[in-house]
């Protein structure tokens, strides 16, 4: 049953890299655009989602770990290594839809807006980790609508541009987190609109 299952140490990889030849972010041409793509109602619980590369044109250069269009429950997951030409490397939330994401790690993902996660909608992120991330701007998350953070932990980021942690486009509420060596103008949060 669902209830016996032990996602720590019975791993669960969901991978975009079809012929497994990944070194980092090369040898990967071939790999998918969107790793898991969001189901309205869906749980995605307890994975680890790795390899999506989201090279492609619109909407297939959004989202390389998790496109969602949709409202979802992200939970127990670890997001690494994927990549988006445009936003959300690790995870692309699309308008209208406001996900929970729960206990979670974004890590080592790469996109220009939003390297570990991209918010166009405004979801609930709680108890999360975003670390070691690239992007030019908003290399931890960047929320472009307003967002609620939680209990988070925001590591060791780095962008070129603004927003090393989180790049606020929109008033966002950022609470109990911590914001600790990240790198860019704005390094831990910039605030375009707000706080």
């Amino acid at each position: 049953s669902r209830t016996d299952r032990d996602w720590k140490n019975n791993i669960t990889i969901l991978s975009g890299d079809v012929l497994g030849d990944d070194i980092g972010f090369s040898n990967n041409t071939e790999n998918v655009y969107h790793v898991v793509t969001g189901a309205n109602g869906a749980a995605i619980d307890g994975f680890v989602v790795e390899g999506g590369n989201a090279n492609g044109a619109s909407p297939y250069h959004s989202g390389g770990g998790i496109y969602n269009n949709s409202t979802v429950v992200l939970r127990n997951c670890t997001v690494v290594g994927n990549m988006a030409i445009s936003v959300g490397g690790g995870m692309f939330n699309s308008s209208t839809w406001c996900p929970t994401v729960h206990n979670s790690i974004f890590s080592g993902n790469s996109a220009q807006y939003g390297g570990g996660m991209y918010n166009y909608s405004s979801p609930t992120i709680l108890d999360c980790s975003f670390c070691g991330n690239l992007a030019q701007y908003g290399a931890g998350i960047y929320n472009y609508s307003s967002s609620m953070v939680n209990n988070c932990n925001f590591i060791g980021n780095r962008t070129s541009g603004y927003g090393g942690g989180i790049y606020n486009r929109a008033a966002s509420t950022v609470q109990n987190c911590t914001v600790s060596g990240n790198y860019g103008s704005g390094g831990g949060v910039y605030n375009y609109s707000g706080p």
